[in-house]
């Protein structure tokens, strides 16, 4: 069974209220976030318009600019590992929401591309394992602070929805493994694979509908019906 992302125009920028909470998770780290997003060439003026959608090429630009001023080799898996996971959409409320965990990874597959039109979601269901397959590329080449802070954000996302119960198998990134990957085991704790086509979360098939502990049929309807107005 495949649940995939509807087809839709692709435009490849995202919600400016994912770059305020960065802009604000950056200034705590001690960076310089003025010239980060001057040298990223965005404007500063549009986090305030939650509205607004930032071009994805000067989002990995901004990644890039932040993991070079920290000095930290694996800064977007570091910050993932202690930022609070927020919702930031009516696309996110839908997942929160959600009864069980193949719900939620449904949820993710149909209303991601609200928070940015740039994520593509596939979710591969097997009789022992589920793959969700995350393209966070946007056609451009992949910046790996961005790449492991969104994996790590949606695992945390996952985890804290299911109360901590359901154990990662593994998960898969579409970028060489780096020279020391400590960071990456402490946090993850599951098989890691480097170097693949695509970046993956795999949780086994079993766990497909262990309940959610925020699930609520009346707010997950009424969210709903919030993002599809938004996706049309």
């Amino acid at each position: 069974m495949e649940i995939d992302s509807q087809e839709s125009s692709f435009k490849p920028r995202s919600t400016a209220i994912i770059t305020r909470f960065l802009y604000r998770m950056y200034s705590l780290e001690g960076l310089d976030v003025d010239y980060i997003f001057e040298h990223a060439g965005i404007d500063i003026e549009q986090l305030n318009d939650s509205t607004a959608r930032i071009p994805h090429k000067n989002l990995l630009k901004m990644w890039e600019l932040a993991g070079d001023l920290s000095g930290d080799p694996c800064f977007g898996l570091n910050l993932a590992a202690k930022v609070p996971i927020v919702p930031f959409t009516a696309g996110d409320y839908v997942s929160m929401t959600s009864k069980n965990l193949r719900e939620i990874l449904y949820s993710f597959s149909q209303y991601l591309k609200i928070d940015s039109d740039v994520v593509k979601i596939k979710v591969q269901i097997n009789t022992d394992f589920t793959y969700i397959l995350v393209d966070l590329s946007g056609g451009e080449k992949p910046n790996r602070h961005h790449t492991d802070f969104w994996l790590l954000y949606i695992v945390r996302y996952i985890k804290g929805l299911l109360g901590l119960t359901v154990p990662l198998a593994s998960i898969g990134f579409n970028h060489e493994q780096p020279k020391n990957i400590s960071a990456y085991q402490g946090v993850f704790n599951a098989d890691l694979k480097f170097n693949n086509k695509d970046n993956f979360i795999c949780y086994e098939s079993k766990y497909l509908d262990t309940a959610s502990i925020c699930g609520d049929i009346s707010m997950h309807r009424f969210h709903e019906a919030l993002a599809i107005k938004e996706l049309h």
